[in-house]
Formats: C-alpha cells, sequence, structure tokens
C-alpha cells in the first residue's frame, strides 16, 4: 500500500519534484520511498519513520501549496512522530523497543548484562532520545550508526555489523604488527614511552591501511577505519593470545584520570557490556 498517496499525486500532478533544488530536491525522493535510509552501512530505501520526519520537515514553496489531502497526511506523520517521541520519553519505553528487537533477531547469546543490551557481540544502544540507534563494540565503539527506531532496520543493522566486523578483522599475528607500527608510530611524534592509548587507536588508522595504500599511498586508496576496528581486533586479540607473552602492556587508568583525560574503554567479556578505562600502552622491557 502507498504509503502517502495524497503528497505523491501532488508531486505528479504539480511536477513539484522537476522543479525542485536544494534540500527540497533531496527530500522529496525519499519521502516517495526512493534513495536509502540514514543507517550508515545499509543501502535500503528509507525506513518508514524516516519518511514521516522527512515529510514534516519539508517547507513548501509560497507557489506549491499542499491541497487539504496533503496536509492530512502531514499532520498524520507528525501525530505518528510524537506517538514514537512520547514512547521513549520514559526509559521504560527504550527498554520495550530494545527488547522487541533482540527478540526479532533471535540470537542465542542475547539480553542485558551490565545494564546493556546485546546480542552476540554487539550492543545496541540509543541516542537522541530514543530516536536513533546503533550498534556497537562495547557501549563506546560504534560499527553502525543512525539506526532509525524500526525494528526490521534494527535488524538490518545487525547484519550490516557483523558483516562489517568481519571485514575489519585482521589475524592475530596481523594485528600485533599493526599494533607494534601504531604504537612506534604514536611514540614517534609524542616522545613518550607510556603512549596513550587513544592515540594508539588513532595511528591505527593508518598502520590498518592495506597493502593497496602502501604501495601507492594517497586519499584514494586511504581506507576510513571506524574506531570500532581497533576495539573489534583488541577483543579478538585478547581472547586468544596469552597476555604473559605479549610485547605490551596496558596502563589502567586511575579515576582522576578517566574525569580528565581521555581513555580507551577496554572491553573486558565477550559481550563487551563490561569495560575497564586504559590511559596507555607500555612495552614490556
Amino acid at each position: 500500500m502507498e504509503m502517502f498517496p495524497a503528497f505523491t499525486r501532488f508531486v505528479t500532478d504539480t511536477g513539484f519534484a522537476d522543479k525542485a533544488k536544494g534540500n527540497l530536491a533531496k527530500l522529496i525522493p525519499r519521502i516517495l520511498g526512493q534513495g536509502t535510509t540514514n543507517t550508515v552501512g545499509l543501502d535500503n530505501p528509507p525506513a518508514p519513520i524516516e519518511r514521516k520526519i522527512d515529510l514534516v520537515s519539508l517547507v513548501f514553496p509560497d507557489n506549491y501549496s499542499p491541497p487539504p489531502d496533503v496536509v492530512v497526511e502531514v499532520t498524520a506523520a507528525r501525530n505518528d512522530i510524537a506517538a514514537i517521541e512520547e514512547g521513549f520519553r520514559l526509559e521504560e519505553g527504550k527498554r520495550r523497543f530494545a527488547s522487541a528487537c533482540l527478540a526479532l533477531l533471535e540470537v542465542p547469546s542475547s539480553g542485558v548484562k551490565d545494564g546493556q543490551f546485546y546480542a552476540g557481540r554487539l550492543i545496541l544502544k540509543e541516542s537522541k532520545k530514543g530516536m536513533e540507534w546503533s550498534w556497537r563494540v562495547t557501549p563506546h565503539y560504534e560499527i553502525v550508526g543512525r539506526i532509525p527506531p524500526d525494528e526490521n532496520y534494527v535488524a538490518l543493522a545487525y547484519q550490516a555489523a557483523l558483516k562489517r566486523i568481519h571485514e575489519l578483522s585482521l589475524a592475530s599475528e596481523e594485528f600485533e604488527g599493526t599494533l607494534e607500527l601504531s604504537w612506534s608510530m604514536a611514540r614517534h611524534f609524542l616522545k613518550v614511552d607510556d603512549v596513550p592509548l587513544i592515540e594508539v587507536m588513532k595511528m591505527f588508522q593508518v598502520a590498518g591501511q592495506d597493502k593497496k595504500f602502501w604501495q601507492r599511498p594517497k586519499r584514494l586508496t586511504f581506507k576510513d577505519l571506524p574506531e570500532a576496528a581497533f576495539a573489534v581486533n583488541l577483543i579478538a586479540w585478547r581472547s586468544r593470545a596469552d597476555p604473559s607473552a605479549s610485547r605490551f602492556e596496558f596502563v589502567p587508568a586511575t579515576l582522576h584520570q578517566t574525569k580528565g583525560a581521555q581513555v580507551f574503554y577496554m572491553p573486558m567479556n565477550a559481550e563487551g557490556t563490561e569495560v575497564r578505562p586504559m590511559v596507555s600502552l607500555r612495552r614490556r622491557t
């Protein structure tokens, strides 16, 4: 069933879309269900709630006053959005939505742990008062974000997140070499032996590039890596490696440092729900 029949008819009859420019030219196709969702990593059409938000945000030019039936659709969309926002006003509404999403996924290892909703090795977090969601590695490092409050899209984003994790994952030996390079570069620029882990994570963006970049270092061959890439590989590496045999020692952050400085939140369990703030990475002597 067509979602906005009156608006669709209005666009067709008036040639509204053909003459639109700027932001208006981007909104109209999305309202009609064309284009892609705002969710990072998905190429699906915009979710129904996204289309409603776009319709409500659309400002009609003076020479294109919407007819009454279009105004009715805009009002109905605005009421639907308000109802969703009201449902998320209390934490219980967000919990119900997150629980429904986990139930839809049917992942054996899922639920609530340490106050976090998780499915397998991913954590579901909300932002913008529940109007956006994301799948993360630990509560801090996003893999797929800007997910609309739509259970089906949360499920699609979960699969996209698993695929992204697979793409970002390195073999233990490769990660160890990349970690060594990241630490060495950060140490070179900072001139310190206790290298802040945040800086190591930043250098991982460069050290983690593939052979194409190192063979021809330029912007076109540089791949943007999310901060989560470091966390993804660190979790896998720590689960496989013998900590005592590692060339590096992770230095925990003091309470003062967690308040006044940037720290890296080290995952302490497989789900990533438990984290421990680490401040620096030190080479063992």
